[in-house]
């Protein structure tokens, strides 16, 4: 499947997020210089586990802040059943899909709303032929992991309500662990990055003109 299918479906969706007019956006203030933090290059599938800490005092009743996604692409929802990022759509063959839907924050089946900020694309496929996709349960992950006690999923930092979801193997870039501090109600929470989406380069031939302008419905 080529990179046209990729980008008509983005344009189909309208982006998912939404993106402001011109006239809405607000202005740019000037960029301040800032001090480039490095970070040694990481390989595999990797898990990182920290501890949280305990408060210094007791807080108020409050709703606790809810934890904003880290990654502002759309999520896939394939035959309602695997979770999975963008890449996914590379390995689709159009001719094989039944129907695509597309969900915004506030639709689509409750639960998958907590997915939704970015956007939600379910896909479902033909019957035939049979899909042959790896991807593993949540109980499978918090057993590998070897947790135990209540545990919270999140995909790229949004809780995944519906715990029949199977996350595609192919699509778990690192699973990020906070650990339930002891003695608290506080549960484990288990983060799972997808693989950032890296579309294919575009190959035009020697002699392509490129004349950008604005479409006009």
């Amino acid at each position: 499947m080529g990179t046209s299918f990729i980008a008509s479906i983005l344009l189909a969706t309208g982006c998912l997020a939404g993106q402001p007019s011109k006239a809405q956006r607000a202005p740019i203030a000037p960029l301040a210089p800032v001090t480039p933090v490095v970070a040694p290059p990481r390989s595999g599938l990797e898990v990182e586990s920290q501890q949280k800490q305990p408060a210094t005092s007791a807080p108020t009743a409050t709703t606790p802040p809810q934890r904003r996604p880290t990654n502002s692409e759309p999520v896939i929802i394939l035959n309602g059943r695997y979770l999975m990022g963008m890449n996914a759509l590379g390995a689709m063959n159009p001719q094989q899909i039944d129907r695509i839907e597309v969900y915004r924050i506030d639709s689509g089946p409750v639960k998958w709303r907590t997915l939704a900020e970015p956007g939600i694309m379910s896909i479902t496929m033909k019957a035939k032929p049979r899909l042959k996709l790896k991807a593993r349960s949540l109980v499978a992950i918090k057993r590998g992991l070897g947790l135990h006690g209540p545990v919270r999923f999140e995909f790229n930092g949004a809780p995944i309500q519906d715990e029949s979801l199977q996350i595609a193997t192919s699509e778990i870039a690192s699973l990020d662990v906070t650990q339930a501090t002891p003695g608290t109600a506080d549960k484990t929470v288990v983060n799972i990055r997808s693989v950032p989406y890296k579309p294919a380069p575009h190959h035009y031939p020697p002699g392509t003109i490129m004349i950008r302008g604005l479409a006009q419905q």
